[in-house]
C-alpha cells in the first residue's frame, strides 16, 4: 500500500513550469481537462481575419469563456503585465507575434494573483490559494477550514443527540397515550373507588350510630351486609357482592402481622 506522499503528483508545481500557448492557457483556465484541451480547441474559430489579434483570438461554440480569457491574456502581454515567449521558452520578453504567443505557467500565476480568487486558474492554484485573497493569508484559510470542520463535527453530534431525545420523547408519548387509553376504557377508577369506600364507611357509621329508622342487627358480617344493602343499595359500592369483597380485603389487612 502506497503512503500518502507517494501519491503526490506535484501537478500544481508542474503546471507552473510548463509553457502554454495562449489558447491552451485560456482553455485550461476555463476548466477544460488537460487531456481534452486539443480536442475542444478544434471546435474553436478565429474571431476575425482582419487583424493578427483577431486571428489569434478564438471563439468556441459553447465554451463562452474562451474568447474573453484569451483577450485578457493578450491584453496583459500587450500592457507588459504578463511576459510572453515562443513555444521553446527561449528569450522571454521579446516581441512575439500574436499567433505564436506562449506563456510560462509561473508568469501566468503571478499575473492571475492580481485577479479575484474566483478567477484564479484551477490548474495553477490549489484550493487554499484559490480561496484566499491577497490580504487573507493561507494560515487564516487553514484555520477557518479547521474551525469549519470542528463545527460540522459538533453539529453532527448535536443531531445524533437530538434524534435520541426525539426517540425517547416519542416513546414516552406512546406510553402516555397507551395509559390514557387504558384509563378511558376503565372509566375513572380513582373517583369511583373513592366514592365507593366513602359510601361503605358512611353506611357503617350510620349502623353503628343507630341512625336508621329501624334498628339493624349488626351481630355478624352477613347481617351488616344485608342491612347496608337494604338501607343504601342505591349508592355506589353498596352491593352484596362488592361488600363481601371489600370486607374480605379488610379482614385480611387487619389480620396481617
Amino acid at each position: 500500500m502506497k503512503k500518502s506522499w507517494q501519491n503526490d503528483s506535484c501537478a500544481t508545481v508542474q503546471a507552473c513550469y510548463n509553457i502554454y500557448h495562449v489558447s491552451v492557457a485560456a482553455a485550461l483556465w476555463c476548466g477544460v481537462p488537460p487531456d481534452e484541451v486539443n480536442a475542444e480547441l478544434k471546435h474553436a474559430t478565429s474571431t476575425g481575419q482582419a487583424t493578427a489579434l483577431g486571428r489569434a483570438t478564438l471563439r468556441h461554440p459553447y465554451l463562452s469563456c474562451l474568447e474573453p480569457r484569451m483577450r485578457a491574456i493578450h491584453s496583459a502581454i500587450d500592457s507588459g503585465e504578463l511576459m510572453s515567449c515562443k513555444e521553446d521558452g527561449i528569450n522571454p520578453g521579446v516581441h512575439v507575434g500574436y499567433e505564436r504567443r506562449h506563456v510560462k505557467g509561473i508568469d501566468l500565476k503571478e499575473w492571475a494573483k492580481k485577479i479575484a480568487p474566483s478567477e484564479r486558474p484551477e490548474f495553477l492554484f490549489d484550493d487554499a490559494e484559490r480561496a484566499t485573497h491577497p490580504t487573507f493569508k493561507t494560515e487564516d484559510f487553514n484555520a477557518l477550514q479547521a474551525s469549519l470542520g470542528a463545527s460540522k463535527a459538533r453539529l453532527e453530534q448535536r443531531n445524533i443527540e437530538y434524534l435520541a431525545v426525539q426517540s425517547e420523547r416519542n416513546q414516552l408519548i406512546g406510553e402516555r397515550d397507551s395509559l390514557k387509553a387504558m384509563v378511558d376504557r376503565m372509566g375513572t377508577p380513582g373517583v369511583r373507588s373513592g366514592a365507593s369506600y366513602l359510601n361503605i364507611i358512611g353506611g357503617l357509621l350510620a349502623l353503628l350510630q343507630d341512625q336508621r329508622p329501624t334498628k339493624a342487627d349488626t351481630s355478624n358480617q352477613v347481617n351488616i351486609i344485608d342491612a347496608l344493602v337494604a338501607a343504601y343499595g342505591d349508592k355506589n359500592g353498596i352491593s352484596e357482592r362488592n361488600l363481601q369483597s371489600k370486607f374480605a380485603e379488610a379482614n385480611r389487612s387487619l389480620n396481617q402481622v
